[in-house]
């Protein structure tokens, strides 16, 4: 009699039986079944496929953390180190430019003399590209010191503000400081003056002509609370937070994307915080506090 096999599929672990009755040509059925029992054993991986997926995922994720927070770290110090380099070249080469321009070497034509000039332009951006890079590689790795004392804040103001004017006219946009009582603070000069300058030098890039960019000073409780305001394009509220990071530009307007990120960082250190407030088609006002 042949032999005939069966295929029993999705079965769960565990004792099975199964009754087998015989049947003859006349297709009488044997009253008496004949009993068949079996095991199916369990799977090897008790748990649901994706638990073992995730747990692989999750530890592959840290491990490229881990390796992300040393190469960030690598690569820290391999920026100081090619930044710190190429600023004496850099430095020759605008010597040279500026005595081109000068006329120390000899007379030049008026178009040589935009090509310098645009030229100067250039390696000013990318002066100010490399000195964003070391004072982050300084900071970053604890190394940037403030040289605190105390100053006047209204009248570093009035000197940046004063600095950045010949742009302002440039441009077409009205640069003022608002009107206020003289106040003292007790930070590094030089430092302030560097974000006083980053913020009003995005105020003024980012307003078109017939615009106005205006900085003011106050004591607010303990602290000093200064906001440079303008009357620019806005800034989208799902950018707010991102314009803070290294290299992260709402619009391509030439900037390093730096000097937000550096200007917080030094706020920080001086125990203060920075924040934005904007809304597209109504300008920005950029905050940020020191100790009073």
């Amino acid at each position: 009699m042949p032999q005939q096999g069966y295929l029993f599929l999705s079965l769960p672990a565990g004792p099975h039986t199964f009754e087998v009755r015989a049947r003859d040509r006349d297709f009488n059925v044997d009253p008496t079944p004949a009993t068949h029992t079996f095991t199916v054993p369990s799977p090897p991986l008790r748990t649901p496929w994706w638990t073992e997926i995730g747990v692989l995922l999750l530890m592959s994720v840290v491990f490229l953390t881990k390796q992300v927070v040393l190469k960030d770290r690598r690569l820290s110090h391999d920026v100081s180190v090619i930044s710190h380099d190429l600023r004496t070249p850099l430095t020759a080469i605008g010597v040279y430019l500026d005595n081109l321009l000068d006329g120390i070497v000899g007379p030049i034509t008026d178009r040589q003399a935009r090509s310098l000039r645009g030229a100067r332009v250039s390696l000013d951006r990318l002066t100010r590209l490399i000195e964003g890079l070391l004072d982050l590689s300084r900071m970053e790795a604890g190394r940037l010191r403030l040289d605190c004392a105390s100053f006047f804040l209204t009248q570093a103001i009035q000197e940046v503000v004063e600095n950045l004017r010949g742009v302002a006219r440039e441009k077409g946009v009205t640069l003022r400081c608002a009107e206020g009582e003289e106040i003292q603070v007790r930070a590094d000069e030089d430092r302030v003056k560097q974000v006083l300058f980053n913020l009003i030098d995005n105020a003024l890039k980012f307003t078109p002509e017939g615009g106005r960019v205006e900085v003011e000073a106050k004591r607010v409780q303990s602290r000093v609370q200064v906001c440079v305001s303008d009357t620019g394009p806005g800034i989208p509220r799902a950018h707010q937070k991102a314009i803070f990071k290294k290299f992260h530009q709402v619009r391509k307007e030439g900037g390093t994307g730096l000097g937000l990120p550096i200007s917080r960082k030094l706020v920080q250190m001086h125990g203060g915080k920075m924040w934005v407030e904007s809304k597209v088609g109504e300008g920005s006002r950029f905050f940020f506090t020191l100790m009073g």
